[in-house]
């Protein structure tokens, strides 16, 4: 039977402050996370305190739902996914703004869900989420399985993070909660991109930067291309859908599970 624990301010502010997610957050764009009340950070610890700040409690109702969706959730993961979790999971409920009102995973068994996501939103959708944020904590859990998977798939390349050099869009890319590091570069037709997530008009968007390659290092060369655009990316990635939102194989891959739950 699965345990469930719905974290108030104090316990959700432990599990934030030592999650590497905000750790990782590049100090180009603390500035650009902003709180429900249109402020912003200038610090770290002041970014921290913003995120401890924008969570909410669960309603007993809430609670109830995640728990119906979750276990909905384990039953359809339960035969793909490496050593699935099945004891524990701990939830998050925050108002969004400082991730788009995006959900993600922040450890092995620790998930934050915007607000929104309670409001109008249909049960399939609800419960796909539920599905991407449960692989996105088995990702956390086993991650040297799932690189050695994506190494023979999707036409991506894992590298040293240390060794990508991002030039002229720095200051816009997004650090992505459900893949940390910026470590997989995607060979295309005509050479290599970063697939990225950059804000564009306070829009996080997908997107595709070129890279020149010099010996171990892979270089910005150009603007960055909408990811949608470029159909041999889409076709490359087994057509999951123009409308998502994604720039790491971890993305990718729960994507790709959600199509095959629900085509």
């Amino acid at each position: 039977m699965i345990h469930f624990k719905f974290l108030d301010k104090n316990e959700a502010k432990k599990e934030l402050i030592k999650c590497e997610y905000l750790k990782k957050i590049g100090s180009q764009e603390i500035n650009l996370r902003v709180t429900r009340y249109l402020s912003y950070a200038i610090t770290r610890i002041e970014l921290m305190e913003n995120y401890t700040e924008s969570v909410i409690p669960f309603s007993g109702e809430e609670k109830n739902y995640i728990k119906k969706q979750v276990e909905k959730a384990c039953i359809l993961l339960c035969d793909i996914l490496p050593n699935l979790n099945t004891e524990e999971y701990k939830f998050i409920k925050v108002h969004g703004t400082l991730d788009w009102y995006h959900s993600f995973a922040i450890s092995k068994n620790c998930i934050v869900l915007p607000f929104k996501m309670f409001y109008n939103t249909k049960e399939e959708d609800f419960l796909k989420t539920i599905i991407k944020c449960i692989i996105y904590c088995n990702q956390h859990q086993e991650k040297k399985s799932y690189d050695n998977y994506y190494n023979n798939m999707f036409g991506f390349e894992k590298v040293n993070e240390n060794n990508i050099i991002v030039l002229k869009d720095e200051q816009r890319v997004l650090t992505n909660p459900n893949g940390l590091k910026k470590e997989w570069v995607i060979n295309l037709c005509d050479g290599f991109y970063l697939p990225c997530m950059i804000l564009n008009c306070e829009t996080p968007i997908s997107c595709l930067l070129p890279l020149r390659k010099f010996s171990d290092y892979y270089v910005s060369k150009n603007d960055p291309i909408i990811a949608s655009t470029r159909k041999d990316f889409i076709n490359m990635i087994n057509n999951v859908s123009h409308n998502e939102k994604l720039d790491h194989p971890n993305e990718i891959f729960a994507s790709n599970i959600i199509k095959n739950f629900f085509s």
